[in-house]
């Protein structure tokens, strides 16, 4: 949001005193405003390239400790194009369809075939999915507090819902 990046950059520029502004932007930021946080005193920049696929298979190894085929493991890692967060929700997307499912042992099985498997190409497809995997109620409820808004208070979506308040927070 361009106000938002005026007025951090104001605040740059004419804080006193020792302050810290940490601030996170996809490389996008930078198409939009080239020399955005250029120039400023003691200001730094930080970039995190995408993990390669090794390290993005050591993540996979990391979240599902146990003997998952190379092949799913090739898939997750082919999909997830180095977001770690990409990564993550593929693995739960594949956990709440039953796809890998915990054993006795606290490790992960593979419990259906890769062939079986579709996941969404972009992480909106993929949370989209998600979502729409839910049981209806609890996916009604979250239509509900998407129409009040990003921030929303669990009167307003009890109201909507038509539902007790004691009964929404179960």
């Amino acid at each position: 949001d361009d106000g938002l990046l005026d007025f951090i950059e104001h605040a740059a520029d004419w804080t006193q005193g020792p302050v810290l502004l940490l601030t996170l932007a996809r490389p996008e930021l930078l198409e939009r405003r080239p020399t955005w946080g250029g120039g400023k005193r003691n200001a730094a920049s930080i970039y995190l390239e995408p993990l390669t696929p090794d390290e993005d298979a050591a993540m996979v190894d990391d979240l599902l400790p146990g003997a998952i085929s190379d092949e799913l493991r090739k898939l997750i890692v082919d999909r997830a194009e180095g977001n770690p967060l990409y990564t993550e929700e593929i693995v739960r997307m594949l956990i709440d369809r039953g796809v890998i499912r915990a054993t006795e042992a606290s490790r992960w099985e593979v419990a259906a075939t890769v062939a079986d498997v579709d996941v969404p190409r972009s992480i909106q497809g993929l949370i989209a999915a998600r979502l729409d995997g839910l049981p209806d109620d609890e996916k009604a409820l979250l239509q509900d507090a998407s129409v009040i808004g990003r921030t929303f208070w669990l009167g307003s979506v009890a109201s909507l819902a038509s539902l007790d308040p004691g009964v929404a927070r179960e």
